[in-house]
């Protein structure tokens, strides 16, 4: 038996066979029961129950134990392990206006069946169109109901807020048509397209959002992780709501990476060209750039960075018009150091991870492609950094937080290190 996570046993464990061998199945704990309409009491058909998590497992998402529900809304479930902590799911049908609910499976003495019955609560359709709202033309995208968290009709759905959003997803039509579940009272269809469109929170009309984080169920929605958030706010007891979506595609810059004497440069990285973008993509081959999804009112950073040469840059907000940019890229600043344990002996050959915390941004971003090495007496070296923002090293366990020089070209030494953990 070998442990899927050597730090962390409990994960599970993996067994592996040879060419020729012998496995014992151990003896499943079958789960039945009878899924309803949750108001009429009425037997509901074609409705998929299926395991979710499994019993002595930490692990969600083990959905293979499956059956669907037959004209007398029953269903046998045949394939979850004996213990505790077994939960599945009822899924209704892309036909059926109810929405998912989660139980959990009692872990009852031996082996005998265990009844598990399904009220499910009538939604309510969210349907509409996702279309670019430029050119008007469909747009096929993923398409998500939440409820705000404050939605006075949460209550009457119980099961909704553990259910993972499961059936309230779907791909939008060729023709940029969707319709899924949702409550009646405030919610929210949230639309995924590409990176070719503005992020929910960059944006500034009525499908973005004034947050980075909604309060939804069944979790938080993350404004930066869609492309946009139209709320809703159907009437309880209504069939339907229509709600048309529409992505906005902000303005797209076309630049040129100049060096500090004002001559078009290759090589560079940038981070920002759009608002997924990581900031370890491959160096531009040329010298040439695309900004893409970019809101002038609401702008993100946009940085350069040139490894071999030091350089680093910032692409300023462009005036109202402007489509053709440059970015005059400078020495970076540097920063040095040299790493040691908790007795202070250098940490040779350490491998450490570069992250950076742009103005504006919340979250540690990766800052260079690879990692670094401290030499055979723990020191390391950081060069072509931007002026002024924070900076971290990881090793793995620890952290080393500091900000960098204030100024272009300058350099600082932090003397004698430790990479510190959440427990210090």
């Amino acid at each position: 038996l070998v442990p899927l996570n050597r730090d962390d046993a409990s994960l599970g464990v993996t067994t592996y066979y040879g060419a020729s061998f012998t496995h014992t199945a151990a003896p499943t704990k079958i789960v039945a029961g009878v899924v309803r309409d949750k108001d009429t009491k009425k037997p509901l058909a074609g409705v998929r129950v299926q395991s979710t998590k499994l019993a002595n497992s930490p692990l969600h998402g083990n959905d293979f134990v499956r059956t669907v529900t037959d004209a007398a809304g029953r269903y046998r479930l045949v394939g979850l392990p004996k213990g505790e902590g077994n939960k599945i799911h009822a899924i209704p049908g892309s036909a059926q206006p109810y929405l998912v609910t989660l139980q959990e499976v009692e872990d009852t003495p031996g082996l005998g069946p265990v009844t598990v019955d399904f009220e499910l609560k009538r939604g309510v359709w969210v349907k509409g169109r996702v279309s670019d709202k430029a050119t008007g033309k469909p747009v096929s995208a993923i398409v998500e109901y939440y409820a705000l968290g404050d939605n006075p009709h949460l209550d009457d759905y119980p099961g909704f807020d553990a259910s993972y959003s499961l059936a309230m997803t779907q791909f939008s039509a060729a023709d940029g048509t969707f319709r899924l579940v949702g409550l009646p009272g405030p919610g929210v269809v949230a639309v995924k397209a590409t990176d070719h469109y503005l992020l929910a929170h960059q944006r500034d009309d009525a499908d973005g959002a004034k947050e980075a984080t909604l309060d939804t169920r069944p979790f938080a929605l993350e404004a930066f992780t869609v492309n946009a958030t139209a709320g809703v706010d159907p009437a309880k007891g209504a069939d339907a709501v229509t709600r048309d979506v529409t992505l906005d595609a902000g303005v797209t810059y076309n630049g040129t990476v100049l060096d500090p004497d004002g001559k078009p440069l290759s090589g560079a990285r940038v981070y920002g060209s759009t608002g997924w973008h990581p900031w370890n993509r491959p160096p531009l081959k040329t010298a040439s750039f695309t900004v893409r999804a970019f809101n002038p009112r609401r702008p993100r950073s946009v940085f350069f960075q040139h490894l071999e040469k030091g350089l680093v840059g910032t692409l300023e907000v462009p005036e109202d018009g402007v489509k053709d940019v440059t970015a005059r890229l400078r020495p970076g600043a540097a920063v040095s150091g040299r790493l040691v344990d908790s007795d202070g002996r250098p940490r040779t050959g350490a491998e450490l991870a570069v992250y950076f915390r742009p103005k504006g941004n919340d979250a540690w971003s990766p800052y260079y492609p690879g990692r670094l090495k401290t030499d055979k007496d723990g020191r390391f070296r950081i060069g072509a950094m931007l002026p002024e923002l924070p900076y971290s090293l990881h090793d793995g366990k620890g952290w080393v937080s500091f900000d960098a020089p204030a100024k272009s070209g300058e350099s600082k030494d932090l003397g004698d290190v430790r990479a510190m953990t959440g427990n210090e």
